[in-house]
């Protein structure tokens, strides 16, 4: 999968005489459900789909847990 990005100016108006770096900015291209993700990851791996179902659910708990926290 690529990552497609582009470069834009977010300089400081103020300091015209200054060449100011082109930070860049990531297009997003797509996204794909969550079924799908599981069923590709299964098909290039010896694990099945529940097992990586329930990977996927336990890593999305703990982040969830870990963001949440004050």
């Amino acid at each position: 999968m690529s990552i497609y990005y582009d470069l834009y100016n977010s300089g400081n108006p103020l300091k015209r005489e200054k060449k100011q770096p082109l930070p860049a900015r990531v297009i997003p291209s797509g996204t794909i459900d969550a079924k799908k993700f599981i069923g590709l990851v299964s098909k290039t791996s010896d694990f099945g789909q529940t097992t990586i179902e329930g990977y996927l659910q336990a890593i999305a708990d703990k982040l969830h847990h870990w963001l949440i926290k004050p």
